[in-house]
Protein backbone atom coordinates (compact mmCIF):
# COMPACT_ATOMS: atom_id res chain seq x y z
CA UNK A 1 0.00 0.00 0.00
CA UNK A 2 1.17 3.62 -1.05
CA UNK A 3 2.71 5.09 2.03
CA UNK A 4 0.07 8.44 1.05
CA UNK A 5 -2.68 5.88 1.75
CA UNK A 6 -0.76 4.25 4.86
CA UNK A 7 -0.42 8.05 7.01
CA UNK A 8 -3.90 8.66 5.48
CA UNK A 9 -5.36 6.20 7.34
CA UNK A 10 -3.39 7.11 10.52
CA UNK A 11 -4.80 10.17 10.38
CA UNK A 12 -8.27 9.28 10.08
CA UNK A 13 -7.75 6.67 13.24
CA UNK A 14 -5.86 9.29 15.16
CA UNK A 15 -9.13 11.63 14.45
CA UNK A 16 -11.38 9.19 15.16
CA UNK A 17 -9.76 8.57 18.72
CA UNK A 18 -9.72 12.56 19.43
CA UNK A 19 -13.29 13.70 18.37
CA UNK A 20 -14.72 15.09 21.10
CA UNK A 21 -17.90 13.60 23.19
CA UNK A 22 -20.81 15.07 22.18
CA UNK A 23 -23.20 16.44 25.04
CA UNK A 24 -26.73 15.31 25.34
CA UNK A 25 -29.37 16.63 27.96
CA UNK A 26 -32.11 15.17 29.15
CA UNK A 27 -34.36 17.54 30.78
CA UNK A 28 -37.25 16.15 34.08
CA UNK A 29 -40.17 15.20 32.47
CA UNK A 30 -42.93 17.57 33.08
CA UNK A 31 -46.92 16.67 33.87
CA UNK A 32 -49.36 18.64 32.32
CA UNK A 33 -52.23 16.86 33.33
CA UNK A 34 -54.10 16.93 36.36
CA UNK A 35 -54.25 15.00 39.72
CA UNK A 36 -50.31 14.98 38.52
CA UNK A 37 -48.12 12.60 38.50
CA UNK A 38 -45.66 11.99 41.81
CA UNK A 39 -42.34 13.79 41.42
CA UNK A 40 -40.91 10.29 41.96
CA UNK A 41 -42.32 8.53 39.15
CA UNK A 42 -41.50 11.40 36.48
CA UNK A 43 -38.28 11.35 38.12
CA UNK A 44 -38.51 7.02 37.20
CA UNK A 45 -39.24 8.50 33.68
CA UNK A 46 -36.89 11.05 33.40
CA UNK A 47 -34.07 8.01 34.14
CA UNK A 48 -35.27 5.72 31.72
CA UNK A 49 -35.06 7.53 29.08
CA UNK A 50 -31.49 8.78 30.08
CA UNK A 51 -30.75 4.96 30.68
CA UNK A 52 -31.91 4.29 27.04
CA UNK A 53 -29.86 7.14 25.75
CA UNK A 54 -26.50 5.52 26.89
CA UNK A 55 -27.49 2.55 26.05
CA UNK A 56 -28.16 3.44 22.57
CA UNK A 57 -25.26 6.20 22.10
CA UNK A 58 -22.67 4.63 23.97
CA UNK A 59 -19.32 6.43 24.65
CA UNK A 60 -19.87 9.08 21.81
CA UNK A 61 -21.97 10.89 23.92
CA UNK A 62 -21.88 11.87 27.67
CA UNK A 63 -25.30 12.03 29.35
CA UNK A 64 -25.54 14.79 31.39
CA UNK A 65 -26.41 14.66 35.15
CA UNK A 66 -29.67 16.31 37.02
CA UNK A 67 -26.98 18.13 39.17
CA UNK A 68 -24.76 19.05 36.34
CA UNK A 69 -28.76 20.31 34.37
CA UNK A 70 -29.00 22.47 37.68
CA UNK A 71 -25.93 23.76 38.12
CA UNK A 72 -26.05 25.44 34.70
CA UNK A 73 -29.88 26.00 34.55
CA UNK A 74 -30.97 26.60 37.42
CA UNK A 75 -33.41 24.80 39.36
CA UNK A 76 -36.63 26.47 38.00
CA UNK A 77 -35.02 25.85 34.52
CA UNK A 78 -34.02 22.36 34.67
CA UNK A 79 -37.70 21.38 34.69
CA UNK A 80 -39.30 23.82 32.34
CA UNK A 81 -41.56 22.75 30.57
CA UNK A 82 -41.23 23.82 26.68
CA UNK A 83 -44.64 23.46 24.79
CA UNK A 84 -45.04 26.90 24.19
CA UNK A 85 -42.33 28.89 23.25
CA UNK A 86 -40.64 27.65 19.43
CA UNK A 87 -37.24 26.98 20.18
CA UNK A 88 -37.42 26.98 23.70
CA UNK A 89 -35.45 23.34 24.28
CA UNK A 90 -33.05 24.32 21.71
CA UNK A 91 -32.39 27.62 23.56
CA UNK A 92 -31.33 25.61 26.75
CA UNK A 93 -29.75 23.46 25.00
CA UNK A 94 -27.15 26.46 23.95
CA UNK A 95 -26.85 27.49 27.69
CA UNK A 96 -25.54 24.39 28.98
CA UNK A 97 -23.15 23.93 26.01
CA UNK A 98 -25.45 20.25 25.11
CA UNK A 99 -25.14 19.46 21.44
CA UNK A 100 -28.47 17.68 21.86
CA UNK A 101 -31.47 18.24 24.51
CA UNK A 102 -34.82 16.52 24.92
CA UNK A 103 -37.97 16.42 27.42
CA UNK A 104 -40.93 13.98 27.91
CA UNK A 105 -43.78 15.72 28.76
CA UNK A 106 -47.41 13.82 30.21
CA UNK A 107 -50.75 14.80 29.80
CA UNK A 108 -54.31 12.87 29.59
CA UNK A 109 -56.53 11.50 27.16
CA UNK A 110 -59.58 9.84 28.05
CA UNK A 111 -58.49 7.96 31.51
CA UNK A 112 -55.27 7.44 30.08
CA UNK A 113 -51.91 8.90 30.62
CA UNK A 114 -50.00 10.52 27.55
CA UNK A 115 -46.73 10.89 26.91
CA UNK A 116 -44.60 13.22 24.33
CA UNK A 117 -41.03 12.96 24.17
CA UNK A 118 -38.68 15.87 22.30
CA UNK A 119 -35.22 15.88 20.97
CA UNK A 120 -33.62 18.90 19.02
CA UNK A 121 -29.90 19.60 17.94
CA UNK A 122 -29.39 22.62 19.93
CA UNK A 123 -26.65 24.33 17.33
CA UNK A 124 -29.24 24.40 14.53
CA UNK A 125 -32.49 24.74 16.68
CA UNK A 126 -34.06 21.60 14.28
CA UNK A 127 -35.58 18.68 15.73
CA UNK A 128 -33.12 15.58 16.06
CA UNK A 129 -35.92 12.83 15.48
CA UNK A 130 -39.24 12.68 15.21
CA UNK A 131 -41.52 13.15 18.72
CA UNK A 132 -41.97 9.72 20.29
CA UNK A 133 -45.97 9.62 21.42
CA UNK A 134 -47.79 6.94 23.34
CA UNK A 135 -50.64 6.65 25.94
CA UNK A 136 -51.09 4.21 29.12
CA UNK A 137 -52.77 3.45 31.98
CA UNK A 138 -50.47 4.17 34.59
CA UNK A 139 -46.41 5.39 34.83
CA UNK A 140 -45.25 1.64 34.36
CA UNK A 141 -47.16 1.64 31.04
CA UNK A 142 -45.31 4.62 30.15
CA UNK A 143 -41.97 3.04 30.96
CA UNK A 144 -43.08 0.19 28.64
CA UNK A 145 -43.66 2.74 25.55
CA UNK A 146 -39.64 4.47 26.45
CA UNK A 147 -38.41 0.88 25.95
CA UNK A 148 -39.97 0.44 23.23
CA UNK A 149 -39.98 3.13 20.64
CA UNK A 150 -36.76 5.86 22.69
CA UNK A 151 -33.75 3.29 21.52
CA UNK A 152 -35.35 4.32 17.94
CA UNK A 153 -34.95 8.01 18.43
CA UNK A 154 -31.78 8.19 19.81
CA UNK A 155 -30.50 5.79 17.21
CA UNK A 156 -30.49 8.45 14.64
CA UNK A 157 -28.68 10.36 16.18
CA UNK A 158 -24.99 11.11 14.50
CA UNK A 159 -22.25 8.51 15.54
CA UNK A 160 -25.40 6.26 17.89
CA UNK A 161 -23.87 3.14 18.47
CA UNK A 162 -25.63 0.49 20.52
CA UNK A 163 -25.12 -1.46 23.35
CA UNK A 164 -24.03 -0.94 26.63
CA UNK A 165 -24.79 1.69 28.59
CA UNK A 166 -22.63 5.35 27.76
CA UNK A 167 -20.14 6.98 30.11
CA UNK A 168 -22.37 9.60 32.32
CA UNK A 169 -21.02 13.18 32.84
CA UNK A 170 -20.45 13.38 36.62
CA UNK A 171 -22.10 16.47 38.43
CA UNK A 172 -18.45 18.84 39.59
CA UNK A 173 -20.00 19.85 42.50
CA UNK A 174 -23.11 17.19 43.91
CA UNK A 175 -21.99 15.70 46.80
CA UNK A 176 -25.72 14.06 47.41
CA UNK A 177 -27.32 12.24 44.29
CA UNK A 178 -30.29 9.84 43.74
CA UNK A 179 -31.81 8.09 40.89
CA UNK A 180 -34.03 5.96 40.64
CA UNK A 181 -35.28 2.56 39.31
CA UNK A 182 -36.98 -0.69 39.74
CA UNK A 183 -36.14 -4.38 41.11
CA UNK A 184 -38.29 -7.13 40.50
CA UNK A 185 -38.41 -9.91 43.13
CA UNK A 186 -38.20 -13.21 41.29
CA UNK A 187 -40.35 -15.12 44.17
CA UNK A 188 -43.71 -13.26 43.40
CA UNK A 189 -42.94 -11.39 40.63
CA UNK A 190 -43.82 -8.11 42.46
CA UNK A 191 -41.54 -4.92 41.24
CA UNK A 192 -40.41 -2.18 43.68
CA UNK A 193 -39.14 1.28 43.12
CA UNK A 194 -35.35 1.50 44.24
CA UNK A 195 -33.76 4.40 44.48
CA UNK A 196 -29.47 5.16 45.08
CA UNK A 197 -29.02 7.89 47.76
CA UNK A 198 -25.46 8.67 47.62
CA UNK A 199 -23.55 5.66 47.52
CA UNK A 200 -26.26 3.59 48.78
CA UNK A 201 -29.29 1.57 46.95
CA UNK A 202 -32.42 1.03 49.01
CA UNK A 203 -35.68 0.03 47.64
CA UNK A 204 -38.57 2.84 47.73
CA UNK A 205 -41.27 1.06 49.04
CA UNK A 206 -41.72 -1.54 51.92
CA UNK A 207 -41.19 -5.40 51.53
CA UNK A 208 -44.55 -7.05 50.75
CA UNK A 209 -43.43 -10.66 50.15
CA UNK A 210 -46.03 -13.30 52.01
CA UNK A 211 -44.23 -15.83 54.48
CA UNK A 212 -44.77 -17.13 57.86
CA UNK A 213 -44.52 -14.78 60.33
CA UNK A 214 -45.53 -11.66 58.44
CA UNK A 215 -49.30 -9.89 58.19
CA UNK A 216 -51.24 -7.28 56.67
CA UNK A 217 -52.34 -4.31 59.14
CA UNK A 218 -55.53 -4.98 60.71
CA UNK A 219 -55.55 -8.64 58.59
CA UNK A 220 -56.19 -6.17 55.64
CA UNK A 221 -54.61 -6.73 52.31
CA UNK A 222 -55.10 -3.15 51.20
CA UNK A 223 -52.74 -2.50 53.52
CA UNK A 224 -50.43 -4.76 52.88
CA UNK A 225 -50.61 -3.34 48.90
CA UNK A 226 -49.77 0.30 50.57
CA UNK A 227 -47.39 0.25 53.17
CA UNK A 228 -46.17 -3.24 52.69
CA UNK A 229 -46.19 -7.03 55.22
CA UNK A 230 -45.28 -6.35 59.12
CA UNK A 231 -42.29 -9.18 60.02
CA UNK A 232 -41.07 -10.03 63.17
CA UNK A 233 -37.56 -10.07 63.83
CA UNK A 234 -36.27 -13.18 62.74
CA UNK A 235 -38.23 -13.16 59.90
CA UNK A 236 -37.12 -9.64 58.90
CA UNK A 237 -33.34 -10.67 58.95
CA UNK A 238 -33.89 -12.98 56.17
CA UNK A 239 -36.81 -11.81 54.36
CA UNK A 240 -35.50 -9.40 52.21
CA UNK A 241 -34.60 -11.07 48.10
CA UNK A 242 -30.88 -12.18 46.77
CA UNK A 243 -28.70 -9.29 46.43
CA UNK A 244 -30.90 -7.72 49.32
CA UNK A 245 -30.65 -7.69 53.02
CA UNK A 246 -32.01 -6.45 56.35
CA UNK A 247 -30.01 -2.85 56.94
CA UNK A 248 -28.01 -2.29 60.42
CA UNK A 249 -28.21 0.74 62.35
CA UNK A 250 -25.08 1.98 60.75
CA UNK A 251 -26.37 2.17 57.51
CA UNK A 252 -29.76 3.49 58.33
CA UNK A 253 -27.21 6.05 60.02
CA UNK A 254 -25.44 6.59 56.82
CA UNK A 255 -28.63 7.08 54.58
CA UNK A 256 -29.42 10.17 57.40
CA UNK A 257 -26.53 11.50 57.43
CA UNK A 258 -26.34 11.65 53.35
CA UNK A 259 -29.27 13.67 53.30
CA UNK A 260 -29.05 15.80 56.01
CA UNK A 261 -29.77 14.93 59.91
CA UNK A 262 -32.12 17.88 59.78
CA UNK A 263 -35.56 17.38 58.69
CA UNK A 264 -34.36 14.25 57.81
CA UNK A 265 -37.88 12.96 58.73
CA UNK A 266 -38.86 15.22 56.02
CA UNK A 267 -36.64 14.25 53.57
CA UNK A 268 -37.43 10.74 53.66
CA UNK A 269 -41.14 10.97 54.40
CA UNK A 270 -43.83 10.66 51.96
CA UNK A 271 -45.89 13.20 50.48
CA UNK A 272 -49.06 11.18 51.83
CA UNK A 273 -47.76 12.02 55.02
CA UNK A 274 -46.91 15.65 54.99
CA UNK A 275 -42.94 14.63 54.07
CA UNK A 276 -40.79 16.41 51.34
CA UNK A 277 -39.70 13.04 49.89
CA UNK A 278 -36.32 14.88 48.38
CA UNK A 279 -34.78 12.00 47.44
CA UNK A 280 -37.15 9.46 46.28
CA UNK A 281 -37.31 7.50 49.68
CA UNK A 282 -40.78 7.88 50.08
CA UNK A 283 -41.26 5.93 53.90
CA UNK A 284 -44.72 5.35 54.80
CA UNK A 285 -45.83 5.13 58.33
CA UNK A 286 -47.25 1.43 58.73
CA UNK A 287 -47.59 1.48 62.39
CA UNK A 288 -46.68 -2.04 64.26
CA UNK A 289 -47.85 -5.59 65.31
CA UNK A 290 -48.22 -6.06 68.86
CA UNK A 291 -46.76 -9.45 70.25
CA UNK A 292 -50.17 -10.05 71.55
CA UNK A 293 -51.49 -9.85 68.06
CA UNK A 294 -53.23 -6.50 67.65
CA UNK A 295 -52.43 -3.66 65.76
CA UNK A 296 -51.38 0.28 66.01
CA UNK A 297 -50.12 3.67 65.37
CA UNK A 298 -51.12 3.40 61.16
CA UNK A 299 -50.58 6.60 59.63
CA UNK A 300 -48.83 7.87 63.16
CA UNK A 301 -45.62 6.45 63.01
CA UNK A 302 -43.13 4.04 60.77
CA UNK A 303 -41.03 1.15 62.50
CA UNK A 304 -38.10 -0.42 60.37
CA UNK A 305 -36.24 -3.07 61.85
CA UNK A 306 -32.32 -3.14 61.51
CA UNK A 307 -29.92 -6.42 61.39
CA UNK A 308 -28.80 -5.06 64.88
CA UNK A 309 -29.33 -6.78 68.36
CA UNK A 310 -29.07 -5.06 71.91
CA UNK A 311 -26.00 -6.21 73.96
CA UNK A 312 -27.96 -8.73 75.69
CA UNK A 313 -29.37 -10.06 71.83
CA UNK A 314 -32.76 -10.16 73.46
CA UNK A 315 -33.98 -7.14 71.47
CA UNK A 316 -33.36 -5.54 68.58
CA UNK A 317 -32.92 -1.69 67.47
CA UNK A 318 -34.94 -0.37 64.81
CA UNK A 319 -35.36 2.93 63.15
CA UNK A 320 -38.42 5.05 63.49
CA UNK A 321 -40.36 7.99 62.16
CA UNK A 322 -43.41 9.39 63.34
CA UNK A 323 -46.08 11.78 61.86
CA UNK A 324 -44.52 15.13 63.59
CA UNK A 325 -40.98 16.21 63.13
CA UNK A 326 -39.11 12.99 64.38
CA UNK A 327 -36.89 10.57 63.68
CA UNK A 328 -34.66 8.07 65.70
CA UNK A 329 -33.53 4.69 66.35
CA UNK A 330 -35.19 2.84 69.16
CA UNK A 331 -34.38 -0.38 71.21
CA UNK A 332 -37.60 -0.71 73.36
CA UNK A 333 -37.84 -3.51 76.45
CA UNK A 334 -40.15 -5.49 74.37
CA UNK A 335 -39.82 -9.23 72.91
CA UNK A 336 -38.49 -9.96 68.59
CA UNK A 337 -42.01 -10.87 67.87
CA UNK A 338 -43.25 -7.57 67.29
CA UNK A 339 -43.82 -7.01 64.01
CA UNK A 340 -42.45 -4.28 61.91
CA UNK A 341 -41.81 -3.00 58.23
CA UNK A 342 -38.77 -3.88 56.10
CA UNK A 343 -37.32 -1.85 53.82
CA UNK A 344 -34.04 -3.80 52.33
CA UNK A 345 -31.03 -2.32 51.05
CA UNK A 346 -28.78 -3.46 48.51
CA UNK A 347 -25.81 -5.63 49.89
CA UNK A 348 -24.51 -9.19 50.22
CA UNK A 349 -26.84 -11.69 52.16
CA UNK A 350 -24.11 -12.72 54.17
CA UNK A 351 -23.79 -9.43 56.27
CA UNK A 352 -27.39 -10.25 56.98
CA UNK A 353 -26.07 -12.19 60.14
CA UNK A 354 -27.39 -9.88 63.01
CA UNK A 355 -23.96 -9.26 65.55
CA UNK A 356 -24.93 -7.75 69.10
CA UNK A 357 -24.09 -4.04 69.39
CA UNK A 358 -20.87 -2.44 70.87
CA UNK A 359 -22.02 -0.70 74.14
CA UNK A 360 -23.25 2.55 74.38
CA UNK A 361 -23.02 2.40 71.00
CA UNK A 362 -23.80 5.45 69.05
CA UNK A 363 -22.04 7.27 65.51
CA UNK A 364 -21.79 10.44 67.61
CA UNK A 365 -17.75 10.27 69.07
CA UNK A 366 -17.11 7.17 67.85
CA UNK A 367 -15.05 6.03 64.98
CA UNK A 368 -16.56 5.93 61.23
CA UNK A 369 -15.90 4.23 58.40
CA UNK A 370 -18.65 6.35 56.40
CA UNK A 371 -17.32 7.28 53.18
CA UNK A 372 -17.86 10.38 50.66
CA UNK A 373 -16.63 9.96 47.17
CA UNK A 374 -15.86 13.48 46.01
CA UNK A 375 -17.05 13.35 42.13
CA UNK A 376 -14.81 16.07 40.69
CA UNK A 377 -11.90 13.54 41.00
CA UNK A 378 -13.17 10.83 42.52
CA UNK A 379 -11.43 10.59 45.92
CA UNK A 380 -12.22 8.87 49.06
CA UNK A 381 -12.91 10.67 51.95
CA UNK A 382 -13.73 9.16 55.38
CA UNK A 383 -16.34 10.72 57.76
CA UNK A 384 -17.38 10.95 61.34
CA UNK A 385 -19.93 12.60 63.49
CA UNK A 386 -18.45 14.20 66.67
CA UNK A 387 -20.78 16.36 68.73
CA UNK A 388 -23.03 18.37 66.64
CA UNK A 389 -21.30 18.14 63.36
CA UNK A 390 -19.86 16.01 60.64
CA UNK A 391 -16.49 16.15 59.75
CA UNK A 392 -14.27 14.68 57.49
CA UNK A 393 -11.32 12.84 59.20
CA UNK A 394 -8.62 13.86 56.59
CA UNK A 395 -7.31 16.94 54.79
CA UNK A 396 -8.25 17.80 51.50
CA UNK A 397 -6.55 17.03 48.41
CA UNK A 398 -8.22 18.45 45.71
CA UNK A 399 -6.15 20.37 42.91
CA UNK A 400 -7.96 24.02 42.51
CA UNK A 401 -6.86 27.64 42.40
CA UNK A 402 -4.07 28.18 44.36
CA UNK A 403 -2.91 24.95 46.13
CA UNK A 404 0.92 23.40 47.00
CA UNK A 405 2.31 19.57 47.77
CA UNK A 406 4.12 20.52 50.72
CA UNK A 407 7.97 20.86 49.18
CA UNK A 408 5.90 20.04 45.42
CA UNK A 409 6.39 16.47 46.34
CA UNK A 410 2.83 14.51 45.53
CA UNK A 411 3.95 11.91 48.44
CA UNK A 412 3.09 14.71 51.04
CA UNK A 413 -0.40 15.42 48.82
CA UNK A 414 -1.44 11.75 48.93
CA UNK A 415 -0.68 11.99 52.64
CA UNK A 416 -1.29 15.26 54.23
CA UNK A 417 -3.47 16.70 51.41
CA UNK A 418 -2.63 19.93 49.84
CA UNK A 419 -1.87 23.17 51.56
CA UNK A 420 -4.54 26.25 50.11
CA UNK A 421 -4.45 29.97 50.14
CA UNK A 422 -7.65 31.29 52.53
CA UNK A 423 -9.74 31.76 48.81
CA UNK A 424 -8.68 28.66 47.35
CA UNK A 425 -9.72 26.91 50.91
CA UNK A 426 -13.20 28.70 50.62
CA UNK A 427 -13.96 27.46 47.83
CA UNK A 428 -11.79 23.64 47.91
CA UNK A 429 -14.98 21.83 49.81
CA UNK A 430 -17.12 19.66 47.30
CA UNK A 431 -21.04 20.41 46.97
CA UNK A 432 -22.73 19.46 50.60
CA UNK A 433 -19.83 20.62 52.70
CA UNK A 434 -18.02 23.30 53.80
CA UNK A 435 -14.72 25.37 55.15
CA UNK A 436 -15.73 25.51 58.81
CA UNK A 437 -16.23 29.04 60.70
CA UNK A 438 -14.34 29.39 63.98
CA UNK A 439 -16.63 28.68 65.84
CA UNK A 440 -17.36 25.45 64.23
CA UNK A 441 -14.07 24.52 65.29
CA UNK A 442 -14.47 25.73 68.72
CA UNK A 443 -17.49 23.23 68.97
CA UNK A 444 -15.42 20.80 67.75
CA UNK A 445 -12.80 20.94 69.93
CA UNK A 446 -15.84 21.78 73.08
CA UNK A 447 -17.27 18.10 72.21
CA UNK A 448 -13.59 16.34 72.66
CA UNK A 449 -12.64 18.36 75.50
CA UNK A 450 -15.30 18.68 78.78
CA UNK A 451 -12.63 21.51 80.02
CA UNK A 452 -12.69 23.68 77.00
CA UNK A 453 -14.60 27.14 77.67
CA UNK A 454 -13.67 30.00 75.01
CA UNK A 455 -12.69 33.60 75.85
CA UNK A 456 -12.52 35.98 73.01
CA UNK A 457 -9.87 38.49 74.27
CA UNK A 458 -8.00 40.29 72.09
CA UNK A 459 -4.62 38.87 73.64
CA UNK A 460 -1.84 38.66 71.91
CA UNK A 461 1.13 35.82 72.28
CA UNK A 462 4.00 34.90 70.52
CA UNK A 463 3.98 31.12 68.72
CA UNK A 464 5.04 29.01 66.07
CA UNK A 465 2.77 31.83 64.54
CA UNK A 466 5.84 34.19 64.45
CA UNK A 467 7.03 31.82 61.65
CA UNK A 468 4.30 32.05 60.07
CA UNK A 469 3.41 35.61 60.50
CA UNK A 470 0.36 34.98 62.51
CA UNK A 471 -0.77 36.40 66.58
CA UNK A 472 -2.66 34.60 68.17
CA UNK A 473 -6.06 36.67 69.41
CA UNK A 474 -8.22 34.85 71.76
CA UNK A 475 -7.65 31.69 74.48
CA UNK A 476 -9.24 28.64 73.60
CA UNK A 477 -8.88 26.71 77.09
CA UNK A 478 -8.82 23.38 76.78
CA UNK A 479 -6.75 20.84 78.09
CA UNK A 480 -6.51 17.67 76.41
CA UNK A 481 -8.42 18.39 72.73
CA UNK A 482 -5.14 18.41 70.55
CA UNK A 483 -4.07 15.39 71.95
CA UNK A 484 -7.55 13.46 70.95
CA UNK A 485 -8.14 14.97 67.62
CA UNK A 486 -4.29 13.92 66.53
CA UNK A 487 -3.20 10.65 64.77
CA UNK A 488 -1.46 8.59 67.23
CA UNK A 489 1.38 8.80 64.50
CA UNK A 490 1.86 12.01 66.42
CA UNK A 491 1.91 11.42 70.29
CA UNK A 492 -2.41 11.45 69.91
CA UNK A 493 -5.20 9.09 71.08
CA UNK A 494 -7.64 9.86 68.36
CA UNK A 495 -10.23 9.11 70.18
CA UNK A 496 -13.03 10.41 67.61
CA UNK A 497 -11.54 9.33 64.16
CA UNK A 498 -10.29 12.72 63.55
CA UNK A 499 -7.03 11.61 62.90
CA UNK A 500 -5.29 15.01 62.74
CA UNK A 501 -1.92 14.67 60.44
CA UNK A 502 0.88 17.80 61.03
CA UNK A 503 1.13 18.68 57.51
CA UNK A 504 2.92 21.85 58.37
CA UNK A 505 2.36 24.78 56.15
CA UNK A 506 3.82 27.83 53.32
CA UNK A 507 4.47 30.98 53.02
CA UNK A 508 6.62 33.70 51.17
CA UNK A 509 9.39 32.59 52.81
CA UNK A 510 9.00 28.71 51.24
CA UNK A 511 7.30 25.35 53.56
CA UNK A 512 8.04 24.58 57.05
CA UNK A 513 7.29 22.73 60.24
CA UNK A 514 5.98 19.52 58.54
CA UNK A 515 5.41 16.38 61.09
CA UNK A 516 6.23 19.62 63.65
CA UNK A 517 2.86 21.23 63.65
CA UNK A 518 -0.19 21.60 61.15
CA UNK A 519 -2.85 24.75 60.93
CA UNK A 520 -6.30 24.92 59.40
CA UNK A 521 -7.95 27.34 57.77
CA UNK A 522 -11.10 28.73 58.83
CA UNK A 523 -14.10 30.22 56.70
CA UNK A 524 -13.68 33.53 59.24
CA UNK A 525 -11.94 36.90 58.70
CA UNK A 526 -10.31 38.61 61.01
CA UNK A 527 -10.86 42.52 61.74
CA UNK A 528 -8.95 43.31 58.06
CA UNK A 529 -9.31 42.03 54.57
CA UNK A 530 -5.58 40.85 55.03
CA UNK A 531 -6.09 38.28 57.78
CA UNK A 532 -8.46 35.27 58.71
CA UNK A 533 -8.47 33.11 61.89
CA UNK A 534 -7.06 29.23 61.62
CA UNK A 535 -6.76 26.75 64.07
CA UNK A 536 -3.39 24.71 64.50
CA UNK A 537 -1.84 21.56 66.28
CA UNK A 538 1.64 21.01 67.90
CA UNK A 539 3.52 17.62 67.94
CA UNK A 540 4.22 18.28 71.62
CA UNK A 541 1.33 19.89 72.95
CA UNK A 542 -1.78 18.70 74.04
CA UNK A 543 -4.31 21.52 72.69
CA UNK A 544 -5.63 22.89 69.82
CA UNK A 545 -4.46 26.90 69.54
CA UNK A 546 -6.27 29.59 67.31
CA UNK A 547 -4.34 32.12 65.64
CA UNK A 548 -4.79 35.11 62.68
CA UNK A 549 -2.56 34.60 59.52
CA UNK A 550 -2.27 35.88 56.39
CA UNK A 551 -5.02 35.14 53.49
CA UNK A 552 -1.48 34.25 50.80
CA UNK A 553 -0.09 31.55 53.57
CA UNK A 554 -1.08 27.84 52.81
CA UNK A 555 -3.00 25.73 55.06
CA UNK A 556 -4.41 22.76 55.13
CA UNK A 557 -8.61 22.43 55.01
CA UNK A 558 -10.67 20.03 56.60
CA UNK A 559 -14.07 20.15 55.36
CA UNK A 560 -17.53 20.06 57.37
CA UNK A 561 -20.86 18.70 56.19
CA UNK A 562 -23.75 21.56 55.20
CA UNK A 563 -26.67 21.11 57.89
CA UNK A 564 -29.86 23.97 57.49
Amino acid sequence: MPRFFILLLLAIAVYGQEKEQKLLAILRTVDDGDPPVEITELNFLTLRLREIAGNVLQNNYGIMTEQSIIDKLGKENAVKACKETEGCLAQLGKRINADYIGQARLGRFGGNLTISVELYNSGNGLQASPTITGQAENVSGLLAILDEKAPGMFGKMPDALGGSKAHIVPAHTASVTFAISSFRDSRDNKTYKVVKIGTQTWMAENLNYETDKSWCYDNAKFNCDKYGRLYDWNTAKNVCPSGWKLPSRSEWTDLILTVGKKDAWKKLRSRDWQGTDDFGFSALLGGRRNTGGSYSYLGENGRWWTSDLNDEGSNAYYQFINYADYIDENSRPNDLTQGYSVRCVMGSPESNIAKPAIANSNITNKKSDNIFIDLRDNQEYKFVEIGRLVWMTKNMNYEIGTSYCYEKDAFNCKKYGRLYDWKTAKEVCPNGWHLPTRREWHDLIRSVDEKTTTVFSDISKELFGNLMGGKETSAIDNAVSGKRLKSTEYKGTDNYGFSALLGGGRNDTGFFYIDKGAAWWTATEANNDKKAYDMYIYLNEDIVKEGIFGKSDGYSVRCVKDYK
